[in-house]
Parts: C-alpha cells; structure tokens; sequence
C-alpha cells in the first residue's frame, strides 16, 4: 500500500513537471531566468547593499586589527563580499573592491600574524607550552589562507618561518 503511493505522487511531480514551459512561467519566474542586462553605472539595490557591507567589514576588520583582535572572520565577510563586486564596471566600486581585497586578502592578516608572533615571542621562555594554543591556532589559520595566495611573498615566508619555530616547537 505504501509503495503505491510513492509510486502516484512521483509520477504526478513528473507529470506536472514535464508539463512546465516557458510559456507557462510568470512574469517573475521569466524576468528571473532571463539573461542578465548589459552592464550598467549604477548600482541594483542588491548590489548597494553589498557594497555598503563590505565597507562596513572592513571598517570592522581594521578596528580588530587596532584592538588586537583576530580579524580573520571580518575579512572572511569583506572577501565574500568583495567577489560579488568584482565584475562592477563602476570605478568606484572597482577601486573599493580592489582595495578590501589587498586590504582582507594580505595586509590585514599579515599585520596581525606579525603583532602575535611578536606577542608570542616575547613570552619569557619559562611559559607552559601551551600558553598561546589559541594563538599559534589563529596564526597558522591565517597563514594557511596567505601563503597560497601569495607564494612569492617575503614577508609571509619570514612570519611562516617565525610560526614554524616558536608554534610547532612547542607541539
């Protein structure tokens, strides 16, 4: 008994399915699935609140950097947004996108990185081992996301050879 009625309720959604056309959408449904419009100098409103977001991110993002907090998640939500962004033929918001992307994408977390290697290494050597876990966690964290994106990069090699001896040391 049970097999029969999955067995009707499949075959009405396919039935009802096979049926659906083009002609048949709505008006919302057609203007949803058409192709996207030729680029524009102006803003949809979806697109102003992205961008209005991403600003207030990265507001966020350099005052946990000033404060000594772990910047990371803001900069998660500034490169998030930024990509939404990136195809604005808008020089404004070209300019924004490029940079909370070098902004979020290297300096920030570079410059956090540094402050808590130096943190860390300022620690008297007789600290337990385990004294800055969470630290040396938001570091490796962050340099994980770095140094792909930035392979040449000088000073993320230096602060990844400086992790590499005071972190994993510690291990």
């Amino acid at each position: 008994m049970n097999r029969g009625i999955w067995t009707a309720a499949v075959l009405y959604l396919a039935a009802g399915w096979s049926g659906c056309k083009q002609d048949d959408q709505t008006p919302e449904v057609q203007r949803l699935s058409a192709p996207a419009a030729a680029p524009s100098d102006k803003l949809t409103a979806d697109q102003e609140y992205v961008a209005a977001r991403l600003k207030e991110n990265l507001a966020e993002a350099k005052a946990k950097l000033a404060a000594g907090d772990d910047p990371k998640f803001s900069c998660v939500s500034v490169l998030t947004y930024s990509e939404q962004l990136t195809n604005i033929t808008i020089e404004e918001v070209k300019t924004l996108v490029k940079d909370a992307q070098q902004a979020c994408g290297h300096d920030i977390p570079l410059t956090f990185v540094e402050k808590t290697l130096t943190q860390i290494e300022s620690a008297p050597p007789t600290d337990p081992p385990t004294a800055f876990v969470g630290e040396c966690a938001s570091v490796e964290f962050l340099l994980a996301d770095l140094m792909p994106r930035h392979p040449n990069d000088s000073a993320i090699a230096a602060a990844n050879e400086r992790f590499k001896k005071r972190c994993k040391a510690e291990r």
